[in-house]
């Protein structure tokens, strides 16, 4: 099942989020030479700021906390991982190849930092788009991929997977 949510945090919860992960100028960004697992050649590139990893078990970055209005709605009970991924405007969309996130039973959250035309593909066909302040929930063994965007200077969604 795959739920989609539209203006899923109030609009000062949101700009919170915004300010620190899409507008700040000092954000740390990993470099990732893929985005899914076997890279592929060709593979669609991105930067990642981890909030929270569960080999870690603690939170990775000073922004962890920005994201409990999110965790909240979740009623998440156990966080896997969060983070937030990054891709750039190319002159083509570039599609990434069909993957699950983790090999175990979880919740996939996806949250959309900015409006642009890039997207989220599912092996079924559905395609959510990337509209500033959706939710999209599903069950963590859909296959999926993300589409980067050809006119903003980036696409920026935070990806939580929880139980």
């Amino acid at each position: 099942m795959i739920k989609v949510i539209d203006n899923f945090l109030d609009e000062f919860e949101f700009q919170i989020i915004e300010r620190d992960f899409l507008l700040n100028p000092n954000m740390f960004w990993k470099f990732e030479e893929f985005t899914e697992y076997p890279p592929k050649e060709n593979s669609l590139f991105q930067f990642v700021h981890i909030t929270y990893d569960f080999r870690d078990s603690s939170p990775q970055g000073q922004y962890f906390e920005s994201i409990f209005p999110i965790l909240k709605k979740l009623n998440a009970r156990e966080i896997i991982r969060s983070k937030v991924n990054l891709t750039t405007k190319s002159e083509n969309i570039i599609r990434g190849d069909f993957h699950v996130d983790v090999l175990f039973e979880h919740k996939v959250a996806i949250f959309y930092l900015n409006t642009n035309n890039g997207y989220t593909l599912f092996e079924d066909g559905t395609k959510i788009e990337s509209v500033a302040n959706r939710m999209v929930l599903f069950d963590g063994h859909l296959r999926h991929l993300g589409k980067n965007c050809t006119d903003k200077q980036r696409r920026v969604v935070l990806n939580i997977n929880y139980l």
